[in-house]
Protein backbone atom coordinates (compact mmCIF):
# COMPACT_ATOMS: atom_id res chain seq x y z
CA UNK A 1 0.00 0.00 0.00
CA UNK A 2 1.28 3.44 -0.56
CA UNK A 3 -0.18 7.50 -0.86
CA UNK A 4 -0.11 9.40 -3.70
CA UNK A 5 1.39 12.58 -1.48
CA UNK A 6 4.06 10.44 -0.97
CA UNK A 7 4.81 9.60 -4.24
CA UNK A 8 4.68 13.50 -5.40
CA UNK A 9 7.02 14.28 -1.86
CA UNK A 10 9.25 11.99 -3.74
CA UNK A 11 9.12 12.51 -7.10
CA UNK A 12 9.25 16.58 -6.03
CA UNK A 13 5.39 16.72 -8.78
CA UNK A 14 2.65 18.80 -8.12
CA UNK A 15 0.16 16.16 -6.07
CA UNK A 16 -3.19 16.44 -9.05
CA UNK A 17 -0.34 15.06 -11.72
CA UNK A 18 0.63 12.36 -9.57
CA UNK A 19 -2.95 11.09 -8.85
CA UNK A 20 -4.10 11.31 -12.54
CA UNK A 21 -1.54 8.79 -13.30
CA UNK A 22 -2.05 6.54 -10.53
CA UNK A 23 -5.79 6.48 -11.80
CA UNK A 24 -4.51 5.78 -15.00
CA UNK A 25 -2.49 3.01 -13.81
CA UNK A 26 -5.49 1.75 -12.48
CA UNK A 27 -8.35 2.46 -14.82
CA UNK A 28 -6.47 1.73 -17.82
CA UNK A 29 -3.57 -1.00 -17.08
CA UNK A 30 -5.10 -2.28 -13.82
CA UNK A 31 -2.08 -2.44 -12.52
CA UNK A 32 -2.80 -0.24 -9.19
CA UNK A 33 -6.19 -0.13 -7.11
CA UNK A 34 -7.30 2.99 -5.48
CA UNK A 35 -9.42 1.96 -2.03
CA UNK A 36 -9.13 4.99 0.33
CA UNK A 37 -8.84 8.70 0.48
CA UNK A 38 -6.92 10.28 3.62
CA UNK A 39 -6.06 13.63 5.40
CA UNK A 40 -2.68 13.28 6.92
CA UNK A 41 -2.19 15.20 10.09
CA UNK A 42 -0.30 18.32 8.16
CA UNK A 43 -3.52 18.42 6.37
CA UNK A 44 -2.21 17.36 2.88
CA UNK A 45 -5.04 15.24 1.07
CA UNK A 46 -3.84 12.08 -0.07
CA UNK A 47 -5.45 8.61 -2.41
CA UNK A 48 -4.44 5.65 -1.01
CA UNK A 49 -3.35 2.21 -3.42
CA UNK A 50 -2.25 -0.97 -3.70
CA UNK A 51 -0.44 -3.25 -6.25
CA UNK A 52 -2.84 -5.37 -7.75
CA UNK A 53 -0.87 -7.99 -6.91
CA UNK A 54 2.42 -8.66 -4.98
CA UNK A 55 4.34 -10.07 -7.79
CA UNK A 56 3.91 -6.24 -9.74
CA UNK A 57 5.52 -4.78 -6.25
CA UNK A 58 8.12 -7.43 -5.95
CA UNK A 59 9.16 -7.33 -9.61
CA UNK A 60 9.75 -3.40 -9.21
CA UNK A 61 11.23 -3.72 -6.40
CA UNK A 62 13.74 -6.14 -7.61
CA UNK A 63 14.20 -4.31 -10.94
CA UNK A 64 16.04 -1.30 -8.72
CA UNK A 65 19.55 -1.40 -8.48
CA UNK A 66 20.67 -1.21 -4.22
CA UNK A 67 22.02 2.39 -4.64
CA UNK A 68 18.88 3.49 -6.31
CA UNK A 69 16.63 1.31 -3.62
CA UNK A 70 18.62 3.65 -0.97
CA UNK A 71 17.81 6.56 -2.17
CA UNK A 72 14.12 5.92 -2.50
CA UNK A 73 13.70 4.35 0.72
CA UNK A 74 15.05 7.27 2.26
CA UNK A 75 12.67 9.79 0.44
CA UNK A 76 10.04 8.14 1.17
CA UNK A 77 10.32 8.04 5.33
CA UNK A 78 11.49 11.33 4.48
CA UNK A 79 8.07 12.12 3.20
CA UNK A 80 6.57 10.16 5.89
CA UNK A 81 8.02 11.66 8.06
CA UNK A 82 7.17 15.13 6.78
CA UNK A 83 3.42 14.29 6.20
CA UNK A 84 3.13 12.88 9.73
CA UNK A 85 4.21 15.84 11.26
CA UNK A 86 6.24 13.94 14.18
CA UNK A 87 3.11 11.96 14.88
CA UNK A 88 4.52 9.04 13.64
CA UNK A 89 3.42 6.54 15.69
CA UNK A 90 1.19 4.55 13.27
CA UNK A 91 3.90 4.30 10.74
CA UNK A 92 7.06 4.22 12.92
CA UNK A 93 7.64 0.62 11.77
CA UNK A 94 7.76 1.70 7.97
CA UNK A 95 9.96 4.60 8.57
CA UNK A 96 12.01 2.50 10.44
CA UNK A 97 12.20 -0.29 7.82
CA UNK A 98 12.58 2.67 5.12
CA UNK A 99 15.43 4.35 6.85
CA UNK A 100 17.19 0.76 7.99
CA UNK A 101 16.81 0.00 3.81
CA UNK A 102 18.53 3.55 3.25
CA UNK A 103 20.98 2.28 5.66
CA UNK A 104 20.66 5.41 7.95
CA UNK A 105 21.24 3.25 11.36
CA UNK A 106 20.57 6.37 13.55
CA UNK A 107 17.45 7.41 12.19
CA UNK A 108 16.11 3.71 12.03
CA UNK A 109 17.68 2.82 15.16
CA UNK A 110 15.64 6.02 16.64
CA UNK A 111 11.91 4.88 14.86
CA UNK A 112 12.28 1.06 16.09
CA UNK A 113 12.27 2.29 19.70
CA UNK A 114 9.22 4.66 18.85
CA UNK A 115 7.76 1.29 17.59
CA UNK A 116 8.82 -0.69 20.09
CA UNK A 117 7.34 1.66 22.95
CA UNK A 118 4.13 1.71 21.29
CA UNK A 119 3.87 -2.05 20.67
CA UNK A 120 5.32 -2.53 24.61
CA UNK A 121 2.24 -0.13 25.43
CA UNK A 122 -0.42 -2.18 23.47
CA UNK A 123 1.52 -5.12 25.97
CA UNK A 124 2.35 -6.27 22.49
CA UNK A 125 5.76 -8.22 23.71
CA UNK A 126 6.80 -10.31 21.20
CA UNK A 127 6.54 -7.64 18.24
CA UNK A 128 8.34 -5.25 21.14
CA UNK A 129 10.97 -8.00 21.59
CA UNK A 130 11.55 -7.79 17.58
CA UNK A 131 11.46 -4.52 17.70
CA UNK A 132 13.93 -3.48 19.94
CA UNK A 133 16.43 -6.31 18.66
CA UNK A 134 15.97 -4.41 15.57
CA UNK A 135 16.76 -1.13 16.80
CA UNK A 136 19.50 -2.48 18.44
CA UNK A 137 21.27 -4.01 15.71
CA UNK A 138 20.55 -0.61 13.70
CA UNK A 139 22.58 0.87 16.61
CA UNK A 140 25.29 -1.17 16.82
CA UNK A 141 26.30 0.44 13.40
CA UNK A 142 26.62 3.55 14.35
CA UNK A 143 29.40 5.64 15.99
CA UNK A 144 30.04 5.56 20.00
CA UNK A 145 28.43 8.84 21.58
CA UNK A 146 26.28 9.42 24.86
CA UNK A 147 23.10 9.78 22.60
CA UNK A 148 23.52 6.30 21.29
CA UNK A 149 24.51 4.90 24.91
CA UNK A 150 21.13 6.89 25.56
CA UNK A 151 19.09 5.40 22.94
CA UNK A 152 20.33 2.15 23.51
CA UNK A 153 19.86 2.51 27.28
CA UNK A 154 16.09 3.06 26.22
CA UNK A 155 15.58 0.41 24.05
CA UNK A 156 17.10 -2.21 26.46
CA UNK A 157 14.44 -0.69 29.18
CA UNK A 158 11.90 -1.86 26.62
CA UNK A 159 13.74 -5.17 25.45
CA UNK A 160 13.96 -6.75 29.14
CA UNK A 161 10.49 -5.87 30.47
CA UNK A 162 8.99 -7.40 27.27
CA UNK A 163 11.04 -9.98 27.60
CA UNK A 164 9.94 -10.30 31.14
CA UNK A 165 6.70 -10.28 30.13
CA UNK A 166 6.67 -12.97 27.66
CA UNK A 167 8.93 -15.43 28.70
CA UNK A 168 9.54 -15.17 32.49
CA UNK A 169 11.74 -12.89 34.53
CA UNK A 170 14.40 -16.18 35.01
CA UNK A 171 14.83 -15.94 31.12
CA UNK A 172 18.29 -15.64 30.44
CA UNK A 173 17.88 -12.87 27.85
CA UNK A 174 16.57 -10.69 30.98
CA UNK A 175 19.89 -11.12 32.48
CA UNK A 176 21.53 -10.21 29.29
CA UNK A 177 19.86 -7.03 28.32
CA UNK A 178 19.67 -5.88 32.02
CA UNK A 179 23.91 -6.91 32.94
CA UNK A 180 24.20 -4.52 29.16
CA UNK A 181 21.44 -1.84 30.37
CA UNK A 182 23.46 -1.82 33.94
CA UNK A 183 27.30 -1.75 32.10
CA UNK A 184 25.87 1.28 30.58
CA UNK A 185 24.47 3.37 33.68
CA UNK A 186 27.93 3.04 35.16
CA UNK A 187 29.85 4.34 32.21
CA UNK A 188 26.82 6.92 31.96
CA UNK A 189 27.09 7.42 35.87
CA UNK A 190 23.17 7.40 35.92
CA UNK A 191 21.89 6.51 39.08
CA UNK A 192 18.36 7.24 38.57
CA UNK A 193 17.93 4.49 36.06
CA UNK A 194 20.15 2.03 37.06
CA UNK A 195 17.79 1.22 40.40
CA UNK A 196 14.93 -0.52 37.88
CA UNK A 197 18.34 -2.19 36.64
CA UNK A 198 19.73 -3.45 39.57
CA UNK A 199 15.81 -4.52 41.05
CA UNK A 200 15.22 -6.86 37.65
CA UNK A 201 18.59 -8.35 38.31
CA UNK A 202 18.24 -9.16 41.52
Amino acid sequence: QFDSAVIAGVLSRPPAQVEEQLQELDTAHNFVHKFSEQEFPNHAISVRYRFVHSYYQNALYASLGPSRRAEYSRAVGEALVTLTGGTVRSVAVDIALLFETARDHARAATYFHQAARHAAGLFAYPEAILLSERGLRALALTPESAERDAQELALLQILSVSIMASRGYAAPEVEKALQRSLDLCVKRNDMRKMMPVLWGLH
